[in-house]
């Protein structure tokens, strides 16, 4: 059996993050194949493109909280590098709440900057499948702007005997 890497037939359509491990999705000509990569184990999920009733991709509020998360701690460690400066604190102090000021607000435009949040979700007759490592809008629109067309193909033309 050959890698979807080494599959000249097979292209890969979006590839990520999770807490558990990476993720990639791949498109053939007949299927659409899932790959999650743990520590030391692969988990392959296949779905027919055929099957596929509907993909759907839908924000969600992650992104909101996050934001709202790496404010209040950037203004935390600012308010507290102010007070440092008017009450002249040790130099140490100063520069840990500044500089974990700094960090806090570069993240927070990294992640202004990423986009919202999205989830895409596949829809068979039998379930429902969030896609891992999908966790931006505009990752999700290039994977549903590559799935759908095949997808939709698939289902016009007449099953292979």
């Amino acid at each position: 059996m050959t890698s979807l890497r080494q599959d000249p037939q097979a292209t890969r359509v979006a590839s990520g993050y999770t807490v558990a491990g990476r993720t990639s999705s791949w498109l053939t000509p007949r299927q659409l194949v899932v790959v999650e990569l743990h520590l030391v184990t692969e988990e392959f999920r296949r779905f027919d493109l055929s099957k596929i009733q509907a993909l759907v991709l839908y924000r969600t509020r992650t992104g909101l909280v996050g934001s709202l998360l790496l404010l209040a701690g950037t203004l935390l460690f600012a308010a507290l590098t102010v007070v440092g400066l008017s009450t002249q604190a040790p130099q140490p102090v100063l520069f840990i709440s500044g500089g974990a000021a700094l960090l806090l607000a570069l993240s927070l435009g990294i992640h202004w900057w990423s986009g919202p949040t999205a989830r895409l979700d596949i829809h068979t007759a039998v379930q429902r499948y969030t896609v891992p490592g999908i966790g931006r809008w505009r990752s999700g629109l290039r994977m549903l702007d590559r799935v759908a067309p095949a997808a939709r193909a698939a289902q016009e033309s007449p099953p292979a005997p």
